[in-house]
């Protein structure tokens, strides 16, 4: 398999698709795409200007979840485990996860105060709460499953589909809403640092202290789209 990934390193949907290629151990060529200034040949090559996409030996396939999922079609590395566990009962928890994303993100936007761009101040008790009760959701399966990850000892298609997002809601609440999620729940926290310490997630996460200096700048989660950044420069340079 000929596998290419086009990317932009500070996109959350594109670093789903970036997990799930790392975390199955792929070979994989990697492209990056400047979103604010996308090259002609994107859409007839791939049928789309926005990231993730990819192509399979020539084949083009966009969608990040749909990306995840075609990844787990294919073998994993040696010593890297599936994104989908065989068991009945953990896929069924896998799915529910998957399937919460929406709400997650709807409770990460509202601790910012707005979805993707936003405004700088205190988060809302309201907004607070929300954001908590969906932590909560994600915790109560760590514990369940005995940790590290949302469903165990690996990461699986959940934390692909969610972990981008809540990284990006606790990098921004701290810097922009004077809220420190990790300090809320030690068991986020615990969960961020398992993810953090992952070969994958240096892959494919940008510098954290970089990252959030630009997010507070610019009070977007989204700014790339308009100015030149990426993954290794996250500040914009103009």
């Amino acid at each position: 398999m000929q596998l290419t990934f086009f990317t932009h390193g500070l996109c959350p949907y594109a670093q789903r698709a970036g997990l799930a290629i790392h975390w199955k151990g792929l070979p994989h060529e990697v492209v990056e795409i400047d979103l604010s200034n996308t090259p002609p040949w994107m859409r007839s090559r791939l049928g789309t200007t926005l990231v993730p996409a990819i192509e399979i030996d020539g084949a083009a396939y966009s969608e990040s979840l749909d990306i995840c999922r075609m990844m787990e079609e294919y073998p994993s590395a040696d010593g890297y485990p599936p994104l989908v566990p065989d068991n009945p009962a953990l896929r069924s928890d896998l799915a529910h996860l998957v399937s919460f994303a929406p709400e997650l993100e709807r409770a990460g936007w509202g601790l910012l105060g707005g979805a993707w761009t936003f405004s700088s101040g205190p988060a809302s008790k309201g907004a607070v709460q929300k954001w908590e009760a969906a932590v909560a959701t994600l915790t109560r399966s760590i514990a369940a499953h005995e940790r590290p990850f949302l469903l165990g000892a690996s990461p699986t298609l959940a934390d692909c589909a969610l972990a981008p997002f809540i990284a990006r809601f606790e990098l921004a609440a701290a810097r922009c809403r004077s809220y420190d999620a990790r300090a809320s729940s030690p068991a986020l926290a615990a969960y961020l640092e398992a993810l953090e310490a992952t070969e994958a997630w240096a892959a494919t996460f940008p510098d954290r202290i970089l990252f959030g200096d630009a997010v507070a700048k610019f009070t977007s989660l989204d700014y790339f789209d308009h100015m030149t950044a990426s993954l290794r420069n996250p500040m914009p340079t103009s």
